[in-house]
């Protein structure tokens, strides 16, 4: 899998600016308008997450799933996480923390666990 990597940061670079969050070292950018109110269920909201290292494309599903699954696609690979959605700034902050504590960065594709978003753990499913 190619991912996009500091040779290869052109075409999504032009993605982060003003309204980039930093959390915890991971620079992320909303790539659709951030609701202000109550997350439909199942609603998707992507933001471009920049480790340094590689960008990602994490996407967040407003459901009851709690899983972390990763995906690749084409030149860039998705962290898709499903979980329930009630404060985003907070539960963005839970999510980050969680993904850092996982191997995100060498699991193999199609890979998903199950995560505990009351905690910090997680476990292969």
């Amino acid at each position: 899998m190619q991912r996009i990597n500091k040779n290869n940061r052109r075409k999504y670079n032009m993605h982060f600016g003003e309204d980039n969050i930093v959390i915890e070292g991971i620079i992320l950018n909303p790539v659709h308008i951030l609701p202000d109110s109550q997350w439909r269920d199942n609603q998707e909201i992507d933001f471009y997450m920049d480790d340094e290292d590689c960008i990602y494309l994490l996407r967040l599903i407003n459901n009851e799933k709690n899983t972390i699954s990763l995906c690749d696609c084409n030149d860039i690979r998705y962290i898709i996480v499903q979980t329930r959605i009630n404060n985003w700034r907070d539960d963005l902050l839970r999510i980050i923390e969680i993904i850092k504590h996982i191997d995100y960065k060498h699991l193999k594709n199609n890979y998903t666990i199950s995560i505990d978003t009351n905690r910090i753990s997680y476990e292969k499913m």
